[in-house]
């Protein structure tokens, strides 16, 4: 899933909607992982400010504009100085308020299809809003530096795991975009996407219209 710039010409309204409800769900993530920490004893991401609404304290400009072209929206991490099980826990926290996010939209989608079935544009921007937070709390999760899978494996991770990621944060996040890329053309990511996507799509289906 590239960019929304590549849905323009399609129909402008869909990428608004996209844009909007995945960004907002970048928020989420980083709130998330800010109140959490704080709940098990590390304050310092909510008065850095993560913990409140701030566009431009979740995500820089650079990430904004690649996300659009490449469709790969990275947050700015979020500090945490916890030890070691409670670390984890807030960095998973994180993919998993996207995953939540993901089925709180799918099953908002159904309600209004059942009360409004007209609204097409904004039901095809949630649809793809929803698939855009899954592949991306799967991809959070992998082992590279920055991702919150990265940072998880350097909290459990051996000396000679912390090196290698070391080396790897020196080509800071252009490694992550050039990942990204490979892992779309090659369709490698969609072995992990395809299983949690039907699992989510299951829930929605449990109402009863």
């Amino acid at each position: 899933m590239f960019g929304p710039l590549t849905l323009l010409l399609r129909e402008p309204l869909i990428p608004l909607v996209l844009v909007a409800l995945f960004v907002f769900g970048l928020l989420l993530h980083n709130a998330a992982q800010a109140h959490l920490a704080a709940r098990l004893g590390d304050s310092s991401a909510l008065e850095a400010g993560f913990g409140r609404p701030e566009l431009w304290r979740h995500v820089s400009l650079g990430a904004v504009v690649w996300y659009l072209t490449l469709g790969l929206g990275l947050s700015r991490p979020v500090p945490v100085n916890l030890p070691r099980r409670r670390a984890l826990a807030v960095l998973l926290s994180g993919p998993l308020t996207l995953a939540l996010w993901a089925l709180v939209l799918m099953t908002i989608r159904q309600l209004l299809l059942a009360l409004m079935p007209t609204l097409d544009v904004l039901y095809q921007g949630m649809q793809l809003a929803s698939k855009a937070l899954v592949l991306h709390a799967v991809f959070y999760l992998l082992p590279f530096p920055t991702l919150d899978g990265g940072r998880a494996l350097w909290e459990v991770g051996s000396r000679g795991v912390r090196q290698v990621l070391a080396q790897l944060s020196v080509a800071g996040t252009l490694l992550l975009y050039i990942l990204w890329v490979v892992l779309l053309l090659s369709g490698t990511v969609n072995a992990f996407f395809n299983p949690l996507w039907s699992l989510l799509q299951t829930v929605p289906g449990w109402l009863p219209f």
